[in-house]
């Protein structure tokens, strides 16, 4: 899929109005449900990004750029798609730019805890192995 074409937002997240950041829809967070995790996310068993409904992680899928659109995360960062809306981003979120997009899973889970990750210093979700239901690769890179 080309990096540009973003997919339409779902109607049922349309009439539930959702907020827009750069073009995509926030999706609604929840404390079960589906995880997106790296594969360095998986062997610590932290995800950094939080839990959606599953109809949201389909469309998150679909939508977010390095959930297999691009072979790259941007050269210039991201950083600046969050100025002015009180999100900051950790170090790790700058080392990343221009760097290969790392493959990412789809994880369901029954349970998890928030906790602060030792080494970005952010909000976590701690999976132990047996809240984890099932793990399906997002993208498959080559």
């Amino acid at each position: 899929m080309n990096a540009s074409a973003v997919p339409p937002i779902p109607v049922r997240l349309r009439l539930r109005h959702r907020p827009l950041y750069a073009g995509l829809v926030a999706p609604w967070i929840t404390a079960r449900f589906v995880l997106a995790m790296r594969d360095r996310d998986l062997d610590r068993q932290l995800a950094a990004e939080a839990a959606m409904h599953p109809e949201c992680v389909g469309y998150s899928i679909t939508a977010c750029p390095t959930a297999g659109r691009m072979d790259h995360y941007r050269a210039s960062g991201h950083t600046y798609l969050f100025a002015g809306i009180g999100i900051v981003l950790g170090d790790n979120a700058r080392r990343r730019a221009g760097q290969p997009a790392e493959p990412w899973h789809a994880v369901w889970a029954r349970d998890y805890t928030v906790i602060t990750d030792p080494i970005t210093n952010l909000s976590a979700a701690l999976l132990l192995p047996h809240q984890i239901l099932r793990v399906r690769p997002i993208a498959v890179r080559g």
